[in-house]
C-alpha cells in the first residue's frame, strides 16, 4: 500500500510539474498575444489618423476648387461686362467720328 501511495504521489507531482510548465507556456503565449494586440492597436490608430488627415486635405482641396470656380465665374461675368462697355465705347466713338 505504501508503494502505491508513493507511486501515485510521484505521478501526481509529475502531472503538477507538467501542468505548471504548460501554465507558464500559456502565460507566455497570452503575454505575446497582448503585446501583439497593443502593437496592432497602435498601427490601426496611426492608419486612422492618416485617413483623417487625407480626408481633411481632400476637403480643403475641394473647398479651394470651389473657391477657384467661383472666382473664375466672377471674372467671366466681369469680362462680359467689360466687353459690353467696349462695344458701347466703340459705338460712341463711331458716332463721334460720323458727327465730325
Amino acid at each position: 500500500m505504501s508503494t502505491d501511495v508513493a507511486k501515485d504521489y510521484k505521478s501526481m507531482l509529475e502531472v503538477a510539474y507538467k501542468y505548471s510548465n504548460y501554465a507558464k507556456f500559456v502565460n507566455s503565449l497570452v503575454i505575446d498575444f497582448s503585446s501583439t494586440t497593443e502593437e496592432l492597436l497602435s498601427s490601426i490608430s496611426d492608419v486612422l489618423k492618416t485617413i483623417a488627415g487625407v480626408s481633411e486635405s481632400a476637403s480643403e482641396g475641394a473647398e479651394g476648387s470651389t473657391d477657384i470656380a467661383s472666382r473664375i465665374s466672377e471674372v467671366n461675368i466681369n469680362s462680359n461686362e467689360v466687353l459690353k462697355q467696349v462695344f458701347k465705347t466703340k459705338e460712341s466713338a463711331d458716332r463721334l467720328k460720323n458727327d465730325f
